[in-house]
């Protein structure tokens, strides 16, 4: 009720829409989301974030097709939008479009490192163990081992922890005898010193 008044008070403002969108995602309710991102739209038909969290809306509840377009979109519209393009990579990823998903992470995590101020933990890390996959199902584990490896430098994220084990792990069974990747430490990252 907050959120709609919100609404009422300055229709032209998008954050009130973009806070109701996280509470109805909250509530497992993808559709209603996916109208607020509308709102958004509405408002600035160039919204690179809406057009994001549209994308991954839909992903979300299936429907690859509108996802794919929606991250399209937010990538033509500013292709520096990080999280677009770890979405466009994922959404390809599940349509078993493997080619471009790798594309789409090797430019995620070019952009993820060269972000001065992203920790390592903070990463995407999906840049890093869906790429390894995707080399793995095109039978590239000589290039999916590398990613294996530097994602498990630095996530503490159980679901990447996890797939990266199995990509290893299938790896391991078409190569047997093929050393697995063993996590080196990145260093940290050395941040501008704070100005009084």
């Amino acid at each position: 009720n907050e959120y709609e008044a919100a609404k009422k008070i300055n229709p032209r403002l998008a954050f009130p829409y973009f806070d109701l969108a996280l509470f109805f995602l909250f509530r497992q309710q993808q559709e209603a989301a996916i109208a607020e991102y509308d709102q958004v739209l509405a408002l600035d038909n160039k919204n690179v974030k809406a057009y994001t969290r549209k994308c991954a809306a839909y992903f979300n509840i299936g429907e690859t097709d509108k996802a794919l377009a929606s991250c399209k979109t937010a990538t033509t519209l500013d292709p520096n939008f990080t999280e677009a393009v770890k979405w466009l990579g994922q959404v390809r990823y599940n349509r078993r479009d493997y080619e471009d998903a790798i594309t789409d992470f090797a430019t995620c995590r070019a952009q993820e490192i060269a972000a001065t101020n992203i920790q390592p933990v903070d990463r995407l890390s999906e840049c890093w163990y869906l790429a390894g996959l995707a080399q793995y199902l095109l039978g590239h584990c000589d290039k999916a081992y590398p990613l294996f490896n530097e994602v498990l430098s630095f996530t503490d994220n159980p679901q990447a922890i996890q797939l990266t084990r199995k990509g290893i792990a299938g790896c391991a069974a078409v190569n047997p005898g093929t050393p697995t990747p063993t996590p080196i430490p990145i260093p940290p990252t050395k941040l501008p010193p704070i100005l009084s």
